[in-house]
């Protein structure tokens, strides 16, 4: 409003001075001009100064919410710091109760293990003396009135039982000692030619048995193999008696030791011509006094194959056994993974 009054008059001045025959009137004009932009400037300068005093408390409080935002932020940032202070050195003290815990875990479970394997030891250490001791002298006393009995009466029909029966128990007895003593052994890793220990083991039975019953069917360069020695050994000896009582019931008895390469692993097999296996028993004649044929002629406690599968066990081997595709006769085997 003050610059549409102050336009006004100026316009009014200058139309009066215009005018050269009014200049009283101009003059009173030009006067009111001048109060009226002196009050103009005035109002601008009041109204300047209460803006420029409403900006510096704008400013002040401004800087004021600037400090306390920034106090708040860090106190915020000092909360969170300490909470996650906190929360490492919680996880610190949960991750060493953990260590320390499994740690006794551990101990624990291996002192119970030692324990639970020094009671196995001594649990084998009395079955071994019930065995060798225990057992055997009421078998050695029976041997041994049946053969008094022999040399007073003579032999019949009824001594040979009983000292048959005798020398079946105490092969029984000798099984039993070597299963459960594979338990507590460990093989002895060696490097030998395994076709040198196959016709070692042949020519042993040979001298034994009339020649041509066992053939071996095995490369002729030497295959170098590593392992236990002694515990491939029984086992092809053990193979050998199965397979020779087997094939005891055929009229010409005949068994094949084989060795061959088979994918990866060496493949050791014995082949006989005997009554074969009945069906769905090919892996049941591994376990331990399982007898899968009734026929009281085929002698036998059960226990060799069961050798056989605990040793292969020990190597990381496979043991199999199937029928012969010619209808008679079964092999029985291992397959030997650490052979090379």
């Amino acid at each position: 409003q003050n610059n549409i009054l102050l336009n006004t008059v100026y316009e009014a001045f200058i139309k009066l001075y215009n005018l050269w025959w009014r200049p009283q009137e101009a003059i009173h004009y030009y006067k009111v001009y001048q109060n009226l932009q002196d009050s103009t400037l005035a109002d601008v300068r009041v109204a300047k100064s209460a803006l420029e005093t409403n900006l510096a408390e704008l400013q002040e409080q401004s800087k004021l919410k600037n400090m306390q935002l920034n106090v708040q932020q860090q106190k915020s940032a000092h909360q969170s710091t300490l909470l996650l202070l906190l929360l490492c050195i919680a996880l610190c003290v949960i991750s060493i109760f953990m260590l320390f815990y499994s740690r006794n875990c551990a101990r624990r479970q291996a002192w119970q293990s030692q324990l639970q394997a020094k009671e196995k030891e001594e649990q084998l250490k009395s079955f071994n003396y019930a065995v060798s001791h225990d057992l055997r002298v009421p078998l050695y006393h029976a041997a041994q009135s049946t053969q008094l009995l022999e040399k007073r009466y003579g032999s019949n029909s009824h001594t040979a039982d009983i000292l048959e029966s005798v020398k079946d128990a105490e092969e029984m007895l000798k099984g039993l000692m070597d299963f459960s003593q594979l338990d507590n052994t460990l093989p002895y890793v060696s490097e030998f030619d395994m076709v040198e220990l196959i016709k070692n083991t042949v020519a042993d039975y040979d001298r034994k048995l009339a020649r041509g019953i066992i053939s071996i069917n095995v490369p002729t360069a030497s295959v170098s193999i590593r392992g236990d020695r002694l515990m491939l050994r029984q086992v092809l000896r053990n193979l050998l008696d199965n397979a020779l009582k087997f094939s005891s019931q055929s009229s010409a008895p005949s068994v094949v030791v084989s060795l061959s390469r088979s994918e990866q692993k060496w493949k050791l097999s014995v082949t006989d011509n005997g009554i074969g296996l009945p069906p769905a028993s090919e892996m049941r004649i591994f376990e331990l006094f399982k007898r899968v044929h009734l026929c009281e002629s085929i002698a036998g406690s059960g226990i060799g194959l069961a050798i056989v599968k605990k040793i292969a066990d020990k190597h990381n081997a496979r043991v199999f056994a199937t029928n012969n595709t010619s209808g008679s006769g079964a092999t029985v085997g291992i397959l030997l993974q650490t052979l090379t």
